[in-house]
């Protein structure tokens, strides 16, 4: 009688990479100092939950002074946003 069910997780994660220096494949001469002393370098861009949809992933339960229990969702996190640069010597 009294179940209560979770609504459907729903979630899009995008990311993109790009190579911003290789040693290998350009030479060992960079265009630019600062790629010098950088065996490789990759910039990445990474988008969590991209159409920021709210989660229930479980319910608080409380009670009222009349006894009646209300349930309270717990939500995932909204979007998140990662950059990361990693910089191979």
């Amino acid at each position: 009688k009294d179940t209560v069910r979770l609504p459907d997780y729903r979630r899009i994660d995008v990311g993109f990479s790009r190579m911003l220096w290789n040693r290998a494949t350009m030479g060992q001469k960079p265009g630019n100092k600062f790629w010098k002393p950088f065996s490789n370098a990759w910039l990445s861009l990474e988008i969590f939950n991209t159409f920021n949809i709210n989660n229930t992933i479980s319910y608080l339960w409380i009670q009222d002074v009349q006894g009646n229990r209300w349930g309270v969702p717990n939500y995932l996190t909204t979007r998140r946003v990662n950059i990361h640069l990693e910089l191979k010597f």
